[in-house]
């Protein structure tokens, strides 16, 4: 029996160098992948982010630009229904198709 509890008991020990090397790579690699993982997020987020921008600031200036073009022409409409409603006939139906287009 002493001869098996010896045997196991040298083949079970292992240098505590070799437990802190081992570790201290682990670490250095850990911390390494860490650095490039957020890194790389990062400049993945900016991206992203400008995008979303880009489009949000072209949405903006589309709505701008048809509620201005919108108002010119309810401004053009309503000059001329105005206009339509003093005068009768063919000329008011030439005015209304006029300003429809």
């Amino acid at each position: 029996m002493k001869t098996l509890r010896r045997n196991i008991s040298t083949r079970m020990q292992t240098s505590p160098w070799i437990i802190l090397g081992s570790t201290l790579i682990l670490l250095i690699v850990v911390i390494v992948f860490a650095f490039q993982n957020a890194h790389r997020e990062k400049q993945y987020m900016s991206k992203i982010l400008s995008t979303k921008g880009a489009a949000l600031i072209r949405a903006v200036e589309a709505g701008a630009r048809a509620g201005m073009m919108e108002s010119n022409t309810a401004g053009e409409r309503h000059d001329c229904y105005r206009r339509a409603a003093k005068v009768s006939g063919a000329r008011a139906k030439r005015c209304i198709a006029e300003g429809n287009r």
